[in-house]
């Protein structure tokens, strides 16, 4: 499977910490221990719902009075609560497998419930801090691709592409691109649908995604050896109804 992490913020100048503020440099190094701590204290299966959800493609929201966390994507809306072992699955009652529980600043949640709502090819690599998809998912491995290059996460798309798409698309141009298509298209909020379809050679998935304008459909093209080696972005017209 190839892995898919989300994205962390970095701060350095760790060593001018240490020389001008030693209470500060202190409280940085308490902090991952105490990040680490809190992580230990998770329940087994269970996963960060915020960190999955975006790779997933998917809106996520929380309403705070209700403790509910609501995650969508394509025709799957999931209604989490805090504290409850009942969740609603496109307003029906489904079995959460387990509490939904807040440790330190995220909401964790079973992964079992999220493959029940989102299918189940995606697994959690709770070491390295990685989403992983199975290698014939081409669904997810697209939306996760795009993922990474609407966050700017440049460098680790090049273990996703064919060596011809590498060449074409050097970093400069992939935040060009991540930059620049937001404005042409809208910025993907949601994916809303997504479909795959294959050939001899190449294996297209075709995804719908909601944005802050019109609809943008999305094709992510792979190759046999299930590398991406073409994208195309266009405006989505739905089919008119008969």
């Amino acid at each position: 499977m190839i892995p898919i992490k989300p994205k962390l913020w970095i701060f350095t100048s760790l060593a001018v910490m240490l020389a001008v503020a030693p209470g500060l440099a202190a409280a940085a190094g308490a902090a991952p221990q105490a990040a680490a701590a809190a992580e230990r204290s998770v329940p087994s299966g269970y996963v960060p719902v915020r960190a999955i959800a975006e790779a997933l493609g998917s809106k996520i929201e929380w309403e705070a009075a209700k403790r509910n966390i609501t995650v969508s994507r394509d025709a799957a809306v999931l209604v989490m609560t805090l504290g409850s072992g009942q969740a609603l699955l496109n307003g029906k009652p489904v079995k959460a497998g387990g509490v939904p529980v807040s440790v330190g600043d995220r909401a964790y949640v079973p992964l079992e419930l999220l493959h029940t709502a989102f299918g189940g090819s995606f697994q959690w690599d709770e070491a390295a801090k990685e989403l992983r998809f199975d290698k014939d998912d081409f669904a997810g491995l697209a939306t996760a691709y795009l993922h990474r290059l609407y966050a700017g996460e440049y460098g680790k798309l090049a273990a996703l592409m064919s060596p011809q798409l590498r060449q074409a698309l050097s970093a400069p141009v992939l935040a060009s691109i991540s930059e620049s298509y937001p404005k042409l298209y809208g910025s993907p909020a949601m994916r809303v649908s997504a479909s795959v379809e294959k050939s001899g050679v190449h294996t297209n998935a075709k995804l719908v995604y909601a944005t802050d304008g019109a609809p943008v459909q999305i094709t992510v093209r792979f190759d046999r050896a299930g590398l991406v080696d073409d994208l195309e972005f266009t405006p989505y017209e739905p089919a008119p109804a008969y």
